[in-house]
């Protein structure tokens, strides 16, 4: 197949995933920025645009599965949240200060968890000189309650480190610490339709960053962070071959640029002066607003605001597909195409179950919208798929499709559908009794098939349908039209134990819904 889709690993997206029941399209942001955040321009550099040394991908690859940034999300991410910032200065006496290590470098793992989602390696934090010059500006920032990168020798608590640190750095007022991060990769602000923030957090030859914070003293003096990234930089990673944000893969929408909309493309040495994007999405091509090309922040990037993107939580996991075209320089690919997946509601343990609930009750592969939704019922519901099966199994289709049925054929469905083969026996005798005298519904039966396919060939057969509706689902997902309930049925009806048989329905799906 052409991706795997089994998912096992049982972490809910703690923050992601609140409320999912959020359907609303939004076409910009959120503002989950506060009015008195304020973000000036980035700081500008030219830095070297070789790319004689990349081999030629076509794309920009998402490295990380969907588990992996899950996991990401919750071990690093929220996390970071968690660490409380400790500043020993003062604005009164204009003393920068210092900050713990245990949030700098929370400040450092937020930087890098950016980076790992664009396929980048990580970053290691930068002391020293570098952290006294970032504390000093830090300081100015929040005494002067404005930003700039060459502060004049007349502002309160001037010194020469300080005006040294702002020349180097990404600077913010208003925030400090992991939401500054947050804030210079969204990039929000007139100033900002470069995206250079979010540009130097993401540059790929990037080594080491520094960071200094100011803890906010009172009204009128901010909280303010430095983040220092004209700093020692590395042989430029080869892979991946261009930096997009948001990534290409799995991306959590918390971390969406819900605010700016801005979305960009990076790729060293290229010319975007006569480029074009176009972006669809799962209701088709979405109208896209470039941003006027601006160099010197990092590698060479073309920013784009897309209309009618949603940034609110999707139900469904749910696929952008961004195409830039009419790229120009010595060495470098004419055009790149690359997916982006928001992802849906439901922790990836609960929308395995949910998956595999449709597959033995309804025999057909979960839409996207129901996938997220039951999923994310069952999180509620500790996980638990015994907690939400009865009202999962009282549907119109079901009433439709199996109300005539007797006992005996509707227990004989759900072996076929879930493990492609009829009961035995004693089981289905068994099950018709229980049925009978009111002890099991249907929809226990169907758990005790699906926990009782523990060995092969049923395992591998569940494994393989499994594989085969996630396959599906994320196709619709993608933007393919689910089809009618039978059009889901038949992409599972031939699916059994056999690797050929797996095989030969991700071809038909493909061929119904393009590679």
């Amino acid at each position: 197949m052409k991706q795997d889709l089994r998912l096992s690993r049982r972490l809910a997206l703690a923050c992601v995933l609140l409320g999912a029941a959020a359907a609303a399209s939004a076409t910009t942001g959120d503002f989950r920025f506060s009015p008195d955040v304020e973000l000036g321009e980035a700081p500008r550099r030219e830095v070297p645009q070789d790319v004689t040394a990349l081999p030629l991908l076509r794309a920009a690859p998402g490295t990380l599965s969907r588990d992996a940034v899950v996991a990401l999300y919750n071990t690093v991410y929220v996390s970071g949240d968690l660490v409380a910032l400790t500043w020993t200065g003062s604005v009164a006496g204009c003393n920068p200060g210092t900050t713990n290590l245990a949030h700098q470098q929370a400040v450092i793992d937020r930087v890098n968890y950016f980076r790992s989602l664009a396929g980048l390696p990580s970053v290691t934090l930068l002391g020293g000189i570098p952290t006294t010059q970032a504390q000093g500006a830090a300081l100015m920032m929040s005494a002067n309650n404005a930003l700039s990168h060459s502060p004049p020798s007349n502002w309160i608590c001037y010194t020469g480190d300080g005006a040294t640190g702002a020349g180097k750095s990404n600077i913010a007022l208003g925030v400090n610490g992991v939401d500054a991060i947050d804030l210079y990769v969204d990039d929000p602000g007139g100033g900002n339709s470069a995206a250079g923030h979010r540009r130097w957090i993401l540059y790929p030859p990037q080594a080491s960053i520094g960071t200094g914070d100011v803890a906010r003293t009172n009204s009128a003096n901010p909280p303010a962070n430095d983040l220092y990234v004209f700093a020692p930089t590395t042989t430029r990673p080869p892979t991946p071959l261009g930096i997009a944000w948001p990534p290409a893969g799995y991306v959590p929408h918390p971390n969406l640029p819900s605010t700016s909309n801005r979305w960009s493309f990076s790729y060293p040495g290229a010319n975007f002066a006569a480029a074009s994007v176009t972006m669809s999405g799962p209701a088709g091509s979405l109208p896209v607003t470039l941003e006027t090309v601006a160099n010197g922040y990092g590698d060479n990037t073309i920013v784009f605001r897309p209309s009618g993107v949603s940034y609110t939580q999707p139900l469904a996991d749910t696929t952008y597909t961004v195409t830039v075209s009419g790229i120009a320089g010595s060495g470098v690919p004419a055009s790149f195409q690359y997916t982006v997946t928001v992802l849906g509601a439901g922790s990836d343990y609960s929308r395995n179950y949910v998956q595999k609930a449709y597959v033995a009750y309804y025999g057909r592969p979960a839409e996207p919208e129901g996938l997220g939704y039951w999923a994310d019922r069952m999180d509620r519901a500790g996980q638990s798929l015994d907690a939400i099966i009865q009202a999962f199994g009282y549907s119109a289709e079901f009433n439709r499709r199996y109300g005539g049925l007797g006992y005996t054929q509707l227990v004989t469905k759900i072996y076929q559908q879930a493990l492609a083969r009829n009961p035995e026996q004693g089981g289905l005798n068994y099950y018709v009794g229980e049925l009978q005298a009111g002890r099991r519904t249907l929809q226990t039966i169907t758990l005790d098939v699906l926990n009782g396919a523990t060995t092969a060939p049923d395992s591998t057969v569940v494994a393989n349908k499994l594989d085969v509706a996630a396959y599906y689902s994320a196709k619709v997902a993608a933007g393919c039209p689910y089809g009618t309930e039978q059009d889901g049925v038949n992409a599972l009806a031939g699916v059994t134990a056999s690797p050929a048989s797996v095989d030969a329905a991700a071809a038909a799906i493909d061929s119904r819904c393009g590679p």
